[in-house]
């Protein structure tokens, strides 16, 4: 199967975690779980549904919740210019 190739750009880069804390609203400690892909406008992206294991800061977002991370590409279409889709069972921190 032949891979095809997508370009995206992010709105902001921060340097530090110090920048982008400032920034965050909440910070959550997940788990990756089932991904599924979309397609919008011929756009693939690719949703993965995780669950909440922690919170180290804000408010909103209990352990056991279960949120969803849309991001660009799928396993078929590759973004080298945006971060690695999520991997089930792996634990992330997100902002």
């Amino acid at each position: 199967m032949t891979k095809g190739e997508l370009h995206a750009s992010r709105i902001k880069d921060y340097n530090t975690i110090a920048e982008l804390k400032a920034e965050a609203v909440t910070a959550v400690r997940v788990t990756a779980g089932t991904a599924r892909v979309e397609v919008l406008h011929e756009v693939p992206f690719t949703v993965t549904t995780v669950a909440v294991e922690s919170a180290p800061w804000g408010q909103g977002h209990a352990p056991g919740k279960t949120l969803e991370v849309r991001q660009t590409g799928s396993t078929t279409v590759v973004a080298p210019d945006l971060a690695p889709l999520l991997v089930a069972g792996r634990e992330y921190l997100l902002f």
